[in-house]
């Protein structure tokens, strides 16, 4: 063969190795490209979690914290002569129980966590007994029973927590 034929031989060579050179990093490229937006999709995931975990937490205790108030208060108006569950919350007292029972109900709906959510929905029923209680002694049993399953409930929250860090 002559040289030209050589030479149009390495440049075919030479040009069919920089396209499959350019395919397979392209190809390459793409994948890491793919793999990080996985990642950054998890992370921001597990960060979403985080937070609504972190805003459960704080909206339960502040449910809980609401409802032992104006139990406090129920028993309080119960002394002094007025029948049991039949007395008006002050505006201010009701509203408290009302804006933490209604930041519990949104962010439990965003937990991904079915045990979190069924366990939290559960003790905030027990939660919302109280109101419906016939006697001081009943609502105070559903009481005790809120101030045992609320441990479980921030345990359960911090289990979680953790587990995304």
């Amino acid at each position: 063969m002559d040289s030209a034929a050589w030479g149009l031989i390495g440049t075919l060579i030479g040009a069919s190795a920089s396209i499959v050179t350019t395919y397979l990093t392209n190809k390459n490229t793409a994948k890491l490209h793919g793999d990080s937006r996985s990642v950054e999709r998890i992370e921001r995931a597990r960060t979403f979690q985080r937070e609504t975990l972190l805003e459960l937490q704080n909206s339960f205790h502040d449910a809980i914290r609401a409802t032992t108030v104006a139990h406090l208060a129920d028993i309080k108006a119960a002394r002094e002569g007025g029948a049991w569950g039949r007395n008006l919350l002050p505006d201010s007292l009701s509203e408290d129980v009302r804006l933490a029972n209604r930041r519990v109900t949104l962010f439990v709906e965003r937990v991904a966590d079915d045990s979190v959510r069924f366990t939290v929905k559960r003790v905030m029923a027990e939660l919302s007994a109280i109101w419906l209680c016939s006697s001081r002694e009943e609502s105070q049993e559903f009481m005790e029973r809120v101030s045992l399953d609320s441990v479980v409930v921030l345990e359960e929250i911090g289990v979680n927590l953790r587990s995304l860090y």
